[in-house]
């Protein structure tokens, strides 16, 4: 086994003491974890494109990368509707 695995799945299980663990799909974890040696069954080996496919966002921009600035403009609401003040349908 390699010196980190990775969680197979998402899910809540409990460890050997009984207490709740909550796994996330893609998530490193150490290999030696007591954990992860009490339930292997959840995890796999970590590959060398792990960390690309899980699409790791970069908060700095790379050289000649373009981003978008800024936030979506909102659109206007629709104008209302005036309603009649007559009841029985009658002008």
């Amino acid at each position: 086994m390699s010196t980190h695995v990775v969680a197979a799945a998402t899910c809540v299980t409990a460890d050997q003491n009984g207490i709740r663990v909550r796994l996330t799909e893609g998530v490193v974890w150490d290999a030696t974890d007591p954990f992860v040696l009490y339930r292997p069954d959840l995890f796999r080996n970590l590959m060398p494109n792990d960390r690309e496919a899980r699409g790791v966002e970069t908060a700095t921009r790379a050289p000649g990368e373009v981003r978008k600035r800024g936030r979506p403009k909102k659109v206007a609401a629709p104008a209302p509707v005036p309603v009649s003040e007559d009841v029985d349908g009658e002008a």
